[in-house]
């Protein structure tokens, strides 16, 4: 993550238990690796975020790619 250049976007449920040991603690290694990335939490959902919650997700994700064509324009 440290040698990505290019805008980065992470999502995550916080009920993912495949991230151990916890969703905080690898944010925060995310964070630590690329500062510039932007996380977003899906609050409720777990390891399928854009199945479980997929209009959040899709919110989101629009948002993410809109921001990075504005910053180019």
């Amino acid at each position: 993550l440290a040698k990505i250049c290019c805008p980065l976007q992470v999502m995550v449920g916080t009920g993912d238990i495949s991230q151990k040991p916890s969703v905080e603690w690898r944010m925060g290694r995310v964070r630590e690796a690329a500062p510039h990335a932007r996380i977003d939490l899906l609050e409720g959902a777990g390891h399928w975020a854009q199945y479980e919650l997929p209009d959040a997700y899709n919110t989101l994700l629009v948002d993410f790619l809109q921001d990075r064509t504005e910053h180019r324009a």
